[in-house]
């Protein structure tokens, strides 16, 4: 749970970072303001639906499997307005 989303927020900083060398930009955002994901995730009871989400677009994007991780993160963010 938190500890996947730990690496997620570490793995995606990197390559912030990363591609700030090459591409001007807003820039990688800090540990600190992504500590919302992990908090989410930590908070919420075993099987919550919205934290099971975040879970599942940390795992597709470290996957490399940008498609369906955007597909999850809609799912997310539109499924619960």
């Amino acid at each position: 749970g938190a500890e996947l989303v730990r690496r997620y927020v570490a793995a995606a900083s990197g390559e912030w970072r990363r591609g700030e060398a090459t591409a001007a930009g807003a820039g990688a955002p800090s540990a600190r303001s992504l500590q919302p994901l992990v908090d989410l995730v930590e908070m919420r009871q075993p099987g919550d639906k919205d934290a099971a989400l975040v879970e599942r677009v940390c795992r597709q994007s470290l996957a490399g499997d940008a498609l369906a991780a955007e597909q999850a993160y809609l799912q997310l963010t539109i499924g619960s307005a």
